[in-house]
C-alpha cells in the first residue's frame, strides 16, 4: 500500500472540511498558459483565492470534449509556446501559494507522449491531489492506476451518463478522490438550464460509491451552483471562468470566481 503524501490528502481533507461546514465545494477550471504563461499563472494564483479546488487543463490541439471556448484558450496556449514543464511550474506555485486543492485535467495523449509513470510522478512531486482523464482508453487504466497509486495520485473518473449501469458502477469503482458527473449532454460550455435529472443521476452515482461527488460540463451561472450545491458534493465551472479571463483579465476572472463560490453558501 502507498503512504499517502499530503498533496494527495488533499481532496480527502478538503471534502471532510465542507461537510463539516455543511456545503459544497467550488471549483474552477483554467488552462495553464491562457492566455499567457504569465497571465495564465496570475489568473490561476487569483482564482485559487476564491476556490475550494482548482483544475489547471493541459493544453491539446484537439480538445474534442470541450466547446469551442475551451478549444480556443488550449490553441492560443500551445501558439503562446505551452510544454509539459510548464504545467508543473504552474502546479507547483498553486500549492506553494495557496491553500486551494488542485486537480490536473488532461486528455490521455499528452500523458502517453510524456510517459504514464512519469507524468504521475511529476505531478505529485509539484503537489497536485489527483488528475482526471476524462478520455483515457479502458485498457490503458490498469496501468494508469499502478503509476498513480505509486505516487499517491487520486483519479477523478467521468461518470458516463448514457452506459448502462454495469459502466457507471465501474466508472464509480475507479474513481478515487471524487466521481465526475456531467451536468449536461455534449462537450464543455454553459447551458441555459440545468438537466432535471441531473439529481437523479447524482443519487444513483451515491448509490455506487461513498466517494464525493462533483457536477461540471454545463455550469455558468450562480444560480446554477445554488442548484447544483444542494445535492453534490462539488461543483466546477470551466468555461465561464475561461470566457471571463479571456475578456477582462485575471481580476475579471478572480471577480466571477469570487460571486460564484459564494453561492455554495446559500
Amino acid at each position: 500500500m502507498s503512504v499517502v503524501s499530503a498533496p494527495a490528502a488533499a481532496l480527502s481533507d478538503l471534502f471532510a472540511r465542507t461537510r463539516l461546514e455543511g456545503r459544497a465545494a467550488f471549483a474552477a477550471y483554467l488552462p495553464a498558459g491562457y492566455p499567457s504563461a504569465e497571465e495564465g499563472l496570475d489568473a490561476l494564483l487569483a482564482v485559487a483565492d476564491h476556490a475550494d479546488l482548482v483544475e489547471v487543463g493541459v493544453p491539446v490541439q484537439h480538445a474534442h470534449l470541450d466547446g469551442p471556448v475551451i478549444q480556443n484558450a488550449h490553441r492560443r496556449s500551445l501558439d503562446g509556446g505551452f510544454e509539459m514543464g510548464h504545467l508543473f511550474e504552474v502546479l507547483r506555485h498553486l500549492t506553494n501559494h495557496t491553500a486551494a486543492a488542485v486537480l490536473v485535467m488532461t486528455y490521455w495523449a499528452p500523458v502517453t507522449r510524456f510517459g504514464p509513470d512519469r507524468f504521475a510522478q511529476a505531478v505529485s512531486h509539484a503537489g497536485a491531489a489527483g488528475v482526471l482523464i476524462p478520455d483515457i482508453p479502458p485498457d490503458a487504466l490498469e496501468a494508469w492506476h499502478r503509476a498513480a497509486g505509486r505516487y499517491s495520485l487520486d483519479t477523478v473518473q467521468v461518470a458516463p451518463r448514457h452506459g448502462d449501469h454495469h459502466a457507471l458502477k465501474k466508472a464509480c469503482g475507479q474513481s478515487t478522490g471524487l466521481v465526475y458527473a456531467p451536468a449536461s449532454h455534449g462537450v464543455t460550455g454553459g447551458s441555459a438550464v440545468i438537466d432535471r435529472r441531473l439529481h437523479e443521476f447524482v443519487a444513483e452515482i451515491r448509490q455506487l460509491t461513498s466517494t464525493p461527488v462533483g457536477v461540471g460540463f454545463g455550469i455558468s451561472t450562480a444560480e446554477q451552483v445554488r442548484q447544483a450545491a444542494r445535492f453534490a458534493d462539488a461543483v466546477l465551472v470551466g468555461s465561464a471562468v475561461v470566457k471571463r479571463l479571456g475578456s477582462g483579465g485575471a481580476d475579471a476572472a478572480a471577480a466571477l470566481v469570487r460571486e460564484l463560490a459564494s453561492a455554495v453558501h446559500t
